[in-house]
């Protein structure tokens, strides 16, 4: 004759099961930690990186007037070779497709990028820009002149952290307040990391506050660059 389970035993097969799901929980939730951490780790690498071209070649990276006499003329867009800069001190989009493929042909950061003429989200997977840990996002350079309308706030060079779809947001407002936090003021419209605000994506942040309600990958982040 055969016996169902005591209550005893299902209890602790409840208890296994719940123990499981909670360490599997856990552990997504440390590898999502982790993959965030490393965004501001990269940018902190790229910033250096920067620094270092600046230094080499006294001229920034993409912005560089004379990068075609050290690396060749792109001919073909995405083929061998680069295009100079205007050498203003800012990496304008255009620059910064350029920026990446310099530092690169430099040896200053490895890697194989082309300077894309296109500014979208096939930038990430046309091998244009550096990709992140967290699967379908990038690293990308601009420049504002300080307005809403231009980088949000940002006045200057910046590092923007991006996604490819929905083109161009990476994190949700929790995740982009959390780095936001860890790295700066917390403040999606001050410091050093600015976060999208309204009246573009309100879905992100409003007058500086991270909409902290909203759930969805509604926000990228522009890091400045000193």
């Amino acid at each position: 004759m055969k016996q169902g389970f005591t209550l005893l035993e299902l209890s602790i097969v409840l208890v296994i099961i719940g123990l499981i799901i909670g360490g599997i929980t856990v552990g997504a939730d440390m590898i999502r930690s982790a993959e965030l951490n490393s965004v501001v780790t990269d940018v902190n690498k790229y910033k250096t990186a920067l620094n270092t071209f600046r230094l080499k070649y006294n001229a920034l990276a993409g912005d560089h007037k004379n990068a075609e006499a050290y690396w060749g003329t792109e001919t073909v867009a995405g083929g061998a070779g680069t295009i100079n800069g205007n050498q203003d001190g800012i990496i304008t989009q255009s620059e910064g497709m350029r920026a990446w493929e310099q530092m690169a042909l430099s040896g200053i950061i490895s890697g194989d990028y082309y300077g894309s003429n296109t500014w979208d989200g096939t930038l990430i997977n046309n091998n244009a820009i550096p990709k992140s840990k967290i699967a379908g996002t990038g690293f990308a350079f601009a420049a504002g002149d300080g307005t809403l309308t231009q980088a949000y706030n940002i006045k200057g060079n910046r590092i923007i952290f991006l996604g490819m779809s929905p083109w161009p947001k990476s994190l949700t407002p929790v995740e982009a307040e959390s780095l936001d936090t860890k790295a700066d003021d917390g403040k999606a419209n001050t410091g050093k990391i600015i976060g999208v605000t309204a009246p573009y994506y309100t879905t992100c942040s409003t007058s500086g506050t991270y909409t902290l309600s909203n759930e969805n990958k509604d926000c990228y982040l522009n890091f400045k660059i000193d």
